[in-house]
């Protein structure tokens, strides 16, 4: 129950003050990290890295960020006193610990300040789920009835469908960055005018062996005489001729023509 829970509680005044006395914030963070998420998952350990500066700036849960780690029945139960046994791991949260501190959050954690294990079902519904990560679902605290999003089941039941899984892996893209889809396998393509020079021409490939087509030869140049050049028309003196000598052609019996 109390894992189930962890960072679900308020915390009691005046209870956490000997919280993680000679250990730095930099420890007590990645200790929260190490033991509340999936130790595989750089964004789960954000998340909760993300969760503990929430509390932290909001001043409700501890004056340091050891009093928020430490505070009674908040996190795993000996958070701060177990050894992290897992030296990857423990590599990982110190990793991640020192990015938090220098300000980076995990975007769709936001501004809250709970979380659960996914799967866990609690007995009321006054939490509104902003994301899956690493294991664990995080929600902020609203008016009952107000939680209608679409990780309610999943972060209350746990994943049952292929359309469920898709939904907690979208909830662990931070800032997928946009990549430019490949040519077609068989059309060349051109950059569109406003981003410069053209792409180079992509060779059609065989849509059964993916192997490079060779390029068809180039049209043969069709030839075109040039215009003959104008000269000027000369006259010249038409000579004389001599009357004819014979009929040629037209000669021949009498009646035949």
């Amino acid at each position: 129950m109390g894992l189930a829970l962890a960072g679900c509680q308020t915390v009691s005044k005046g209870k956490s003050r000997l919280a993680g006395i000679g250990m730095s914030s930099r420890e007590c963070l990645a200790r929260a990290m190490y033991f509340e998420s999936n130790r595989s998952s750089n964004d789960g350990m954000l998340a909760v890295g993300t969760v503990v500066m929430n509390r932290y700036e909001s001043g409700k849960y501890g004056k340091t960020v050891c009093q928020v780690v430490g505070a009674p029945r908040q996190f795993a139960p000996g958070v701060l006193s177990r050894a992290m046994t897992e030296p990857k791991s423990r590599e990982r949260a110190f990793h991640v610990a020192d990015q938090v501190l220098k300000g980076r959050r995990h975007p769709k954690v936001g501004k809250a300040e709970f979380f659960h294990t996914a799967g866990y079902e609690p007995g009321y519904n006054n939490m509104r789920y902003v994301s899956i990560e690493g294991g664990n679902a995080f929600y902020e605290k609203v008016k009952k009835g107000e939680d209608t999003g679409h990780l309610v089941r999943i972060a209350r039941q746990g994943p049952k469908s292929i359309g469920d899984m898709i939904a907690v892996q979208e909830t662990t893209m931070i800032a997928a960055k946009e990549v430019e889809p490949p040519p077609p396998a068989d059309e060349p393509f051109y950059s569109p005018p406003s981003s410069g020079a053209p792409r180079p021409v992509v060779p059609p490939r065989s849509r059964r062996s993916n192997v490079a087509l060779a390029a068809p030869p180039p049209p043969a140049p069709v030839y075109e005489a040039p215009p003959a050049p104008a000269y000027p028309q000369a006259s010249y003196p038409q000579a004389a001729l001599p009357p004819p000598t014979s009929l040629g052609w037209q000669a021949g019996p009498s009646g035949i023509y």
